[in-house]
């Protein structure tokens, strides 16, 4: 989950104000991220071999932002307000057993050419490294289809690709699952996700995904389905607002959860029991990550700090401060000794675990960084932001080694596959970039 100021958009917090909120996102037609990003309007050019492409018009969505600041404003009291008197069916399940559960529908794509797919599983791919990024280039791109990538991710193996995404002209989610070395859809998950979430993650054993949702009145489940059908396995629900982020513990028997309603919490993942709730942010917690060995969780919030717990007891270590605006992202290094967060300050921080001492400041990006990614080896951190361009950092001294561009519009995720030789992007401008050494 991203944000660009303190003004986020509010979930639904009773029935009435469950209504007030779907008929403002219908006239909006919002598909924004949570909170303060701006409304977008789309045009609709000719359909591409993977579906409608949507071309945001950043004029109409600039004016729009200010508009719906002052509707979110307006929401936000009349939300607050409810939610006084609505506390007592927070904690109930809904009568009905409805439920809007993910389906899979198989939307075969043409191969792509098969120069691409050769380079793509060369067993000769060279990892990325400091020495080398300097000429890493983009290899591959495709259209999602859909308007806004909001999340992406390596499957452990690296031999697949999740991209969540959502539409821009109306309402909805979308999960994708692609191959690869050809980029080949094997299937499409299509759902109501109740509010714009960003968030997908991969079981450390590839056998699952998963990912929040925004659904009030089931709790803002968050959905654990098979990777290989893409059937649903199980429903985690107890959130009391949207779901942002999702991460697994290294040995994939727990999953964290940060949600806008300022908790984390640990599930366990053979039966969906929750085993510890986290409280002590002060607004909504944006990401979430385990440290390699599962000693340690971090969970980055709009409150500008990132807090550092311990799972087992559910211990609070430390609290990292220094950013001036909402921390969007945090990550771990492979090592587990540093953390890397992104914030609307247009900054990336580099931290120590161990005492909590910030070791640099990446400046550069000229808007919100996104999402954060450290390559296998720990060496270099990428960082995504609305700037549309990704930058490779050396995190020994935080020098920056190279902008990736090409986006044409907000880049919302980042990832480095699971050897090192591939970084992938995705963006608001609907396409999903392979980047890789020439």
């Amino acid at each position: 989950m991203r944000a660009s100021d303190r003004d986020r958009w509010p979930s639904c917090l009773s029935k009435v104000s469950i209504v007030i909120a779907q008929a403002v996102i219908a006239i909006a037609a919002l598909s924004m991220l949570a909170c303060s990003r701006p409304a977008q309007i789309v045009v609709a050019t000719p359909a591409s071999t993977s579906g409608e492409a949507l071309i945001p018009t950043e004029v109409a969505a600039a004016a729009l932002r200010e508009n719906a600041k002052v509707t979110i404003a307006a929401a936000r009291s009349t939300l607050a307000a409810a939610e006084a008197t609505s506390t007592g069916e927070l904690t109930k399940r809904p009568t009905s057993s409805a439920m809007p559960i993910p389906t899979a529908t198989p939307t075969p794509l043409p191969a792509s050419t098969p120069t691409v797919a050769q380079s793509l599983t060369s067993p000769t791919l060279q990892s990325i490294t400091p020495d080398n990024a300097a000429q890493v280039t983009e290899l591959a791109r495709w259209d999602e289809g859909w308007s806004v990538i909001r999340a992406i991710a390596f499957s452990p193996d690296g031999q697949l690709l999740a991209s969540f995404s959502s539409p821009g002209n109306r309402p909805g989610c979308r999960v994708r699952l692609w191959r690869v070395s050809d980029r080949s859809l094997l299937y499409t998950n299509e759902y109501d996700c109740g509010a714009s979430i960003t968030n997908i993650a991969f079981s450390p054993d590839g056998q699952f995904l998963a990912w929040g949702s925004g659904i009030q009145i089931q709790e803002n489940p968050v959905w654990l389905i098979g990777v290989a059908d893409g059937a649903l396995r199980r429903a985690l629900e107890g959130h009391r607002l949207p779901v942002f982020d999702v991460a697994f513990s290294p040995d994939g028997e727990v999953l964290a959860s940060g949600s806008m309603d300022k908790t984390v919490r640990l599930w366990r993942v053979a039966d969906g029991k929750l085993l510890r709730l986290l409280e002590g942010h002060a607004d909504a917690v944006s990401s979430v990550s385990f440290s390699t060995d599962g000693s340690l969780v971090a969970s980055a919030s709009f409150d500008r700090a990132i807090q550092l717990w311990k799972p087992s007891d559910g211990t609070l270590l430390r609290t990292l401060q220094g950013h001036t605006d909402a921390v969007n992202t945090v990550e771990f290094a492979p090592d587990g000794q540093t953390v890397a967060s992104g914030s609307s300050d247009k900054t990336v921080r580099l931290w120590r675990v161990s005492d909590g001492m910030l070791l640099h400041t990446l400046t550069g990006h000229a808007e919100l960084v996104s999402d954060v990614a450290f390559s296998p080896d720990g060496q270099i951190v990428a960082s995504a932001s609305w700037d549309r361009t990704v930058r490779l950092w050396q995190v020994a001294d935080g020098k920056l080694l190279r902008i990736l561009e090409g986006h044409t519009y907000y880049v919302d995720g980042v990832a480095f596959s699971p050897d090192g030789s591939l970084l992938v992007s995705g963006g608001w401008d609907g396409t999903i970039r392979l980047w890789r050494l020439r």
